[in-house]
Formats: structure tokens, sequence, C-alpha cells
């Protein structure tokens, strides 16, 4: 299967899916089952996150802008998120997976920031498939109606 999606852009949906679950991951991950896994809005923030990474590259393999400043938020916020988990998780298995967190999302933003993977937004949004077709069409048929006005 022959996709359009740059080499660059294909790593950066496979690194930010690995990160959306991974994020899922210590955010549920406590080395102790008798203590508290963290307060609710750092469980929903890596829930909502979690899921926005995953849309986001979605957004990416389809050549969407949107995809393009989803994925440098999430991974903005992913990133923030892994620091704090780092700066005040007691476990060293939290904190080195914040530690990847963190590595993993500042890699999506350079890869998704890349001048050959922001020309693969401008070319698709230049020239999606079929606009070339019906502009000549489109172009024809103008040409037959100032044709068809002149000679009656």
């Amino acid at each position: 299967m022959k996709t359009k999606c740059p080499t660059v852009l294909s790593i950066a949906i496979i690194l930010l899916i690995l990160a959306s679950l991974l994020f899922w991951l210590t955010a549920f991950l406590s080395p102790d089952p008798s203590r508290d896994p963290g307060p609710p809005v750092v469980l929903y923030a890596s829930v909502v996150l979690g899921v926005l990474g995953l849309v986001a590259a979605s957004g990416i393999f389809n050549l969407k802008r949107w995809g393009m400043w989803l994925a440098i938020g999430v991974s903005v916020f992913g990133a923030l998120f892994g620091a704090g988990g780092i700066v005040y998780s007691s476990s060293p298995l939290t904190q080195g997976l914040g530690m990847v967190l963190v590595a993993l999302y500042a890699l999506v933003i350079v890869l998704v920031i890349l001048p050959s993977t922001r020309a693969a937004y401008v070319a698709e949004r230049i020239s999606p498939p079929g606009l070339q077709e019906a502009a000549s069409a489109l172009r024809i048929a103008g040409l037959e109606q100032k044709r068809a006005i002149l000679h009656s």
C-alpha cells in the first residue's frame, strides 16, 4: 500500500502513538497498589492527552494541518506532564518512564516541524487530488459558454 505520507511523518506518527500509549501507562502505573495513583486532574488529563495524541496521529497521517498543530500541543503538554512525573515521582520506574516520555514528545515536535514535513502539508494544500482536472474542466466549460454567447 502506497501512501502520500513522507517517511519522517510516518516516524512521527509511530512515536506519537507510542508516546500516547506510554502516557496512559505511566498515569495508571503504580508500583504499590495500596498507594493513591495521583490527583484526579492528572489522571483525567492523561486520558484526554492520550486520546488527543491518537487523533493528532490520524490528522498527521492524512496530512491535515490541524493534525500538526494538535500534535505540537499534545507534545508540549505531554512533555510538561512527563517532566512533572520526573520531579514529583518517588518511584524510579515512573521517573524513567517520564524521561522517556519527555524525549519522545520532544522528538515528535522536532519531526513535525521539519521543513521537509511542512512542505508536505503545503503540497497537499496546493494540489489536492483532482484539483487540476476540475480546474481544466471549468475552464473548458467557461470557454464554451463564451463561444455560445459570441456566436448568438
